[in-house]
């Protein structure tokens, strides 16, 4: 994919320059797009800017895939968050009191980092396909940690569900289906499709598929 910026390139390049940074390969940045991308971040700390990227391809991932990719799935909400600098790129840290882990090990609180953000000195920069993830609601957080002890978002939009209580008293989980471009196994372009179910059923389905993953 000579015209593009891997996910996994980005971060390798942009952020680590000591090599101990890792991105799954879920998406793609143009790669002509982050050179503008990196010009204008430079242009927004003289001028407080904003700083656009170009579009994301998404790799469409199953709910099993989902899964088996994440090191932690956690039930949470959103106390607060805060954006900084990371060798010249703007990330925002988000803080989740975990109410219960699905998969894997959490604190009390975990931090999340999502690429992109606004600094308090007003530079921003924009990611197309990051979640959002506002204060005070209630997520369950499909969650992938890297070697340098960083957790992400798996899968970008794909992994954030928000809770939410039906008329019944049942409590839901569903996300809406992502506008980016998103991509099959095969590399064929895909409709994203929303998602909604039971909390209680997509709960059963991460501890089955626990219970059937490699030890």
């Amino acid at each position: 994919m000579s015209g593009h910026l891997s996910c996994n390139q980005y971060l390798h390049r942009n952020l680590n320059p000591c090599n101990q940074y890792s991105w799954p390969d879920e998406c793609t940045v143009s790669r002509h797009m982050h050179r503008i991308m990196s010009r204008a971040i430079a242009c927004a700390v003289l001028y407080l800017a904003a700083a656009p990227v170009g579009a994301v391809t998404l790799q469409q991932l199953s709910m099993d895939e989902l899964i088996a990719r994440s090191t932690a799935i956690i039930q949470g909400r959103v106390l607060g968050s805060y954006a900084a600098w990371s060798n010249g790129e703007v990330f925002t840290h988000v803080q989740v009191q975990v109410s219960a882990c699905w998969k894997g090990a959490s604190a009390g609180v975990a931090d999340l980092v999502v690429p992109g953000g606004t600094l308090p000195s007003r530079v921003r920069q924009s990611i197309p396909g990051v979640p959002h993830l506002r204060e005070g609601q209630e997520y369950v957080l499909y969650l992938w940690t890297n070697r340098a002890g960083l957790t992400f978002v798996t899968g970008f939009q794909q992994g954030v569900f928000e809770v939410s209580q039906a008329a019944d008293g049942q409590l839901m989980v569903e996300r809406p289906a992502t506008s980016e471009m998103m991509l099959d196994r095969g590399g064929k372009p895909v409709a994203d499709s929303p998602v909604r179910m039971r909390l209680q059923d997509m709960l059963s389905r991460v501890t089955l598929a626990n219970r059937g993953a490699p030890r």
